[in-house]
């Protein structure tokens, strides 16, 4: 299925407690850059709220509806993800409300924190409904 990113914009929202580590930062870099070359308007935003996480994330949200960007990424920073997976997500949201990349938990076995459904079944898009995941 093609998907169009024409009138996407997109802030990358980071909630930040301590040092952001270096792969994290070329991950972003690396993202900013991809983002650029495909001319989608994006801006960079860090909150530093401190150790209570979920307050730096109520922050970021209320900030981002008071821009003009149209799609909020919010990435914990000690994440390293791929810039492919990122223009992945903006086009899957295109056609959904609201899309969630998982990532394993620190312990094994591995396991992902997301509230799917018994029969886990793709949709035509190759994603798996869920109706919640778990934040880091």
């Amino acid at each position: 299925m093609k998907y169009s990113l024409d009138n996407i914009s997109v802030c990358i929202a980071m909630p930040v407690h301590r040092d952001i580590p270096p792969k994290t930062v070329m991950a972003l870099v690396e993202t900013c850059a991809v983002l650029g070359e495909r001319k989608i308007p994006y801006t960079v935003s860090f909150n530093q709220g401190g150790a209570i996480i979920q307050k730096s994330r109520s922050h970021i949200a209320k900030d981002f509806l008071a821009t003009t960007f149209n799609r909020l990424l919010m990435i914990d920073s000690d994440i390293r993800w791929h810039p492919k997976s990122v223009l992945r997500l903006l086009e899957l949201s295109t056609v959904m409300d609201v899309v969630v990349a998982t990532y394993p938990q620190r312990e094994l076995p591995i396991t992902f924190r997301v509230n799917a459904a018994d029969k886990v079944k793709t949709n035509e898009h190759g994603c798996i409904p869920i109706r919640g995941a778990g934040l880091g």
